[in-house]
């Protein structure tokens, strides 16, 4: 099994080595950048925004997303088939008009990443160690439970000005599996050609980046959430619980 340590509070730089000859695979958000909004929220101003561009009850959308994603039993599903699904539901209803499928999934799509883009913020210490990782020929994946493709990551890294630093981008929306039960670290590992040995996690996911990882053999390094963390969290708890 691979060795775990803590880092608390994003004192990231301060606590991993200056220089490692191990691949450095990172999570994304929480690690890499923030959001100044809940994952929950984020959703209740996309369901605001496409019932706008679409003429629909935000609630139904959000409604129906909740129920896609709840049928699928907890297994990773493409983006794209849930908003094919939302479509299916507000077709069968009367509630989309003339709009095709097609039409439908490109802009929902669209309006969850411009969303995504207005509340990221980039959490430098983290940065700070894969810009000095990159300047020593250190391999960088990252590797992230997101609901988005790894292209769409990518985007994300673009728009901080980050995106050179990465060999490669993973989404378990695109791989189908996930850090949460274990099963993507093999598939990452098989893709990249490295022996778990090699490689080095960090994650502020204490189960997903630190546990799992070293259950399948990579040593990992948990960045503990700060105080930030949870104020954004019950701010964006009471807007959620006022929409709903």
């Amino acid at each position: 099994m691979g060795k775990n340590n803590l880092i608390e509070n994003y004192n990231i730089t301060n606590g991993l080595p200056q220089s490692t000859d191990k691949i450095v695979l990172t999570d994304c958000m929480d690690t890499i950048l923030y959001r100044d909004i809940t994952l929950d929220y984020l959703l209740v101003l996309w369901a605001k925004k496409v019932g706008k561009e679409f003429n629909i009850y935000p609630k139904f959308l959000l409604y129906y997303r909740r129920e896609v994603v709840k049928s699928a039993m907890h297994n990773t599903v493409p983006i794209e088939v849930i908003y094919g699904e939302i479509y299916n539901h507000c077709h069968y209803f009367n509630l989309i008009g003339s709009c095709s499928k097609e039409e439908f999934i490109a802009k929902a799509h669209q309006i969850e990443l411009d969303i995504e883009l207005q509340h990221h913020h980039p959490i430098t210490e983290t940065i700070q160690y894969l810009e000095k990782a990159k300047s020593a020929n250190t391999p960088i994946y990252c590797v992230s439970d997101f609901r988005l493709s790894s292209s769409d990551l990518r985007q994300f890294f673009s728009h901080l000005g980050i995106d050179h630093l990465f060999t490669g981008i993973f989404s378990s929306c695109d791989a189908g599996k996930t850090k949460k039960t274990g099963d993507f670290y093999p598939y990452v590992l098989e893709q990249i050609q490295k022996k778990p040995s090699e490689c080095l996690m960090i994650g502020d996911n204490k189960k997903s980046d630190c546990i799992n990882a070293g259950a399948n053999g990579l040593d990992s390094y948990w960045l503990k959430k700060n105080r930030i963390s949870t104020i954004i969290a019950l701010t964006s708890k009471i807007r959620t619980l006022l929409f709903v």
